[in-house]
């Protein structure tokens, strides 16, 4: 077992390998707080009813113990002066320029809001918010200088747990994010190096899992934001080989090319990819985190087009460039399994992305062509425009018959639908099984990235149903995030299909699982006799902010990264 400085060297090493294109913010897990900090942020609790005055009660968990009494009495002067009642992500910034009490330059007073919060996840989410907060004015105060604004002089803050190191790390994780790389160090914004106020084990295991979770998300926002011709298909595996370079111990990555998909009769997938002259390519990759190797997979799919003009069917002008974060839910699928190696999450997980540009060209696919896809069905391509589901359609289906896993996951920027029936507050989840979504939702609630639940039913097939093929890929304006998934579904062995198949001896050899007859556990899960739990998770909504929301900046949101990490790491063994 690693002591807990050998832990803190790992994970900042670790953090080092791990992003090397993709850096946007620094991070450090030490065991206790530094008095050479630039800022120090400390949480100070809402006051109770009765109590007509801030006292140090009110402070958060190790200010109480860290800060001299001397400190304590100016911030408590200070705060009471300006009004300041603890309101929940206010901040009040105070300056002792000599630093004469050796804590630091400026201390960031943030509310914490009331002191009984019923849930834990209401009291972490309240701690993310309060550090993103904090981090944001002290990051406002440097914008216009021209210090801190390189990864090798960033501004050192240590933060106190703002009642959840968890929530405190996620929030000013998020909150210190920028895409800058391809800025003038003019033009550049101020970089900061985060640390603990804490002292213990437990504190620096949460510390670690918010910082986890938090790069992950940056990870995702980070490859949704840059520019297509910077993030082609084939760069964007590069950059997986990269990113998994560190894990090579319980990792597996497989780039397949053209003519692998090709082979695996991806009609579908190739449909979209014959009008751009980028290559198309399938990524594989698998987690071995279970103690057994042959444990039932959690599967993940991906939307990975890296650019959609719409093809043929083509876009307006106006705002096109935002489709370079188009492979949402690949960015989505390749950070969450990225935090999961990380971390060591406890189990078996396969993830797989289609990766492809949709562009119009001389051999692009037209309106009402005709393409089969990998199970043999028949659809006919009503418009270009709809081709997230076209290659969502061949992966699904790959995934499902080689791994057979307990649940499939599928993420994917899917519908302009979407958007108009949520907005930006929930994601949508569409799926069957009542198991998948209690563990979807709670994960959400705990994230603080909520889902809502929305219909996979069958009524909507008939929309779909075309004259010439067994399937179209679109079904009208009425319910089009509703029939894209039903789409989808359709893609989804069942389990008599599974038990019908007549399986390729090599893959099986390759792909080979332990499964037993008669559990429900999900970790022997036997999908022959059970079936596969689904769900399709339509992030077109929650893909970009127009402006500052909550601890999520202006830009790519990498949403909702951290509720499926949640999801893998605290429902798994929940699902019974």
């Amino acid at each position: 077992m690693k002591t807990s400085k050998t832990k803190a060297l790992w994970l900042e090493l670790m953090l080092r390998l791990s992003f090397r294109s993709f850096n946007p913010n620094l991070v450090r897990a030490t065991r206790s707080y530094s008095s050479n900090a630039d800022a120090l942020i400390i949480g100070v609790n809402k006051l109770r009813n009765g109590v007509s005055k801030l006292d140090e009660d009110c402070l958060s968990n190790y200010s109480k113990s860290v800060l001299p009494s001397s400190v304590k009495s100016r911030i408590f002067s200070q705060i009471s002066a300006s009004q300041f009642t603890g309101t929940l992500g206010d901040v009040r910034l105070i300056f002792d320029g000599d630093n004469s009490d050796k804590i630091a330059p400026i201390i960031a007073v943030v509310g914490l809001g009331s002191h009984t919060l019923s849930k834990k996840s209401e009291t972490i989410d309240a701690s993310r918010l309060a550090s993103a907060n904090a981090i944001s004015a002290i990051k406002s105060l440097f914008k216009k200088s021209k210090s801190f604004h390189s990864e090798s002089s960033p501004i050192k803050v240590a933060i106190d747990s703002l009642n959840s190191f968890q929530g405190a790390a996620e929030g000013a994780t998020l909150s210190s994010y920028t895409f800058d790389s391809y800025k003038s160090a003019a033009n550049s914004e101020p970089k900061v190096w985060i640390e603990p106020l804490g002292s213990n084990d437990h504190d620096l295991s949460d510390w670690e899992t918010g910082i986890f979770q938090g790069r992950a998300q940056n990870l995702a926002r980070g490859l949704m934001e840059t520019p297509a011709n910077l993030l082609t298909p084939t760069q964007f595996c590069t950059q997986a080989l990269d990113l998994f370079s560190p894990f090579s111990d319980t990792t597996e990555l497989k780039i397949h090319d053209l003519d692998w998909i090709r082979d695996h009769k991806m009609g579908a997938f190739l449909s979209v990819s014959r009008g751009s002259i980028e290559p198309p390519k399938f990524l594989e990759i698998k987690y071995f985190g279970a103690s057994d190797p042959n444990q039932t997979p959690l599967a993940i799919v991906g939307k990975g087009v890296t650019f959609d003009s719409g093809g043929i069917s083509i876009k307006p002008s106006a705002d096109m460039a935002m489709m370079k974060g188009d492979m949402g839910g690949a960015a989505v699928t390749i950070s969450t399994v990225w935090a999961m190696a990380a971390m060591k999450v406890k189990v078996n997980c396969v993830a797989v992305i289609p990766l492809t540009e949709n562009m119009p060209s001389g051999s692009a696919t037209k309106p009402g062509d005709l393409v089969y896809a990998m199970n043999g069905k028949s659809v006919e391509v009503d418009n270009t425009d709809a081709e997230g589901r076209l290659i969502l359609a061949d992966a699904i289906h790959y995934v499902a018959k080689t791994y057979k896993p307990h649940s499939l996951i599928e993420l994917s920027t899917l519908t302009g639908a979407m958007d108009i029936a949520l907005g930006s507050v929930f994601t949508g989840v569409f799926t069957k099984s009542d198991r998948l979504w209690k563990g979807l939702n709670e994960a959400g609630v705990f994230a603080g990235d909520k889902f809502w639940r929305m219909p996979l039913d069958a009524g909507y097939k008939k929309q779909i149903m075309s004259n010439v093929a067994d399937l179209k890929n679109v079904g009208g304006r009425s319910g089009g995030s509703c029939t894209a998934a039903i789409f989808l579904n359709e893609f989804v062995p069942t389990a008599e299909e599974l038990r019908e198949e007549k399986v390729d001896e090599s893959v099986e050899e390759e792909t080979e699982t332990t499964l037993e007859e008669s559990t429900e556990d999900v970790k022997t899960w036997d999908a022959k006799k059970n079936g596969i739990m689904f769900a399709h998770i339509d992030i077109a909504g929650v893909m970009h902010n127009k402006g500052a929301d909550g601890y999520i900046g202006k830009g790519m949101t990498g949403r909702p990264t951290r509720s499926i990490i949640e999801f893998a790491k605290k429902t798994w063994a929940e699902l019974k």
